[in-house]
Formats: C-alpha cells, sequence, structure tokens
C-alpha cells in the first residue's frame, strides 16, 4: 500500500498525464471537424477523439477529486461539494440549452458549413480547464489535517 506521499505524486503525475490526453483529444478532434475530406474517415478521427476525451476525463477526474476531498476540512465538505454539483449541473445543462437556442435560431437545416464551427468552438472551451490542470497540486493540499473532524462550538453535545 503506498504512503500519503507517494499518493500525492501519483495525483501529480496523473493530472499531467490527463493535461497530454486532453490536449491529443482537441487536436483530434479539430482535425477531425476541418481536415477529414471523407465520411468515412471523418467518423474514424471522431472515434479516436472521442475515445481520447473519455480516457482525459477518465484519468482527469478521479485525480482532482482525490485533491479536492484533501484540500477541505471533511467536516467542511458538505457545504462545498453541494455548490460543486450545482456548478458541475449548471455546466451541464448549458450544452443543450446552447444547443436549442442554436436550433431555434439556425433552424432545422444543418449542414457541414454550419456544424463545424459550432462543433470546434465547444471544443476550444475545453483549452482553458486542460492547462490549469498543470496548476493543481498535492503539496498545497491539506494533507492528513483534511482527515480530521471539524466540530462547531454550537454541535458539541453538552453532558
Amino acid at each position: 500500500m503506498q504512503q500519503g506521499g507517494d499518493l500525492m505524486v501519483v495525483n501529480n503525475r496523473m493530472l499531467k498525464v490527463a493535461m497530454g490526453f486532453g490536449i491529443l483529444a482537441l487536436i483530434s478532434g479539430q482535425a477531425a471537424i476541418w481536415f477529414c475530406q471523407t465520411d468515412a474517415t471523418s467518423y474514424l478521427s471522431m472515434v479516436v477523439s472521442l475515445c481520447l476525451w473519455g480516457t482525459f476525463t477518465g484519468i482527469s477526474n478521479p485525480a482532482l477529486e482525490a485533491l479536492f476531498a484533501d484540500s477541505v476540512e471533511s467536516g467542511r465538505r458538505s457545504s462545498l461539494y453541494t455548490w460543486k454539483a450545482t456548478f458541475v449541473s449548471l455546466a451541464n445543462a448549458t450544452g443543450p440549452t446552447m444547443n436549442v437556442v442554436l436550433f431555434l435560431s439556425i433552424g432545422n437545416s444543418w449542414t457541414l458549413q454550419i456544424i463545424r464551427p459550432i462543433l470546434s468552438a465547444g471544443m476550444m472551451l475545453a483549452v482553458l480547464p486542460i492547462l490549469l490542470l498543470c496548476c493543481f497540486s498535492d503539496r498545497k493540499a491539506l494533507g492528513a489535517s483534511s482527515e480530521g473532524h471539524f466540530e462547531r462550538e454550537d454541535s458539541r453535545a453538552k453532558l
């Protein structure tokens, strides 16, 4: 079993690996959108890109969740996890909402000339979060103190 310090190194490395997969996914996705000339190569390129996006998500999410948990005292986590879940839900709702707006404004005539810039712009929104992965570090986490229980003055049992 690994010690806490070893896990910190693993999380840091995993975030860097995830960043590499994110950049590859972004490049391959943009290539599939703009440079593939046939439906078969475009489809295959998009499948490769989506596999890379899935790998990026699969690597980055556990490392970020562990870092988030280690950065907050256990007794204060519930409110922060609630805020985090709220923001994740809002982010997940933004894409479909934007699709409805685009559908209403463009109509039901989808051509490659319309779809390419929309897909490209949507992918480019991921550049900043991918690059921010290099800014996270377990050295700034609370470490063992995040596992202690935080008690408020008014919540202590009175004997």
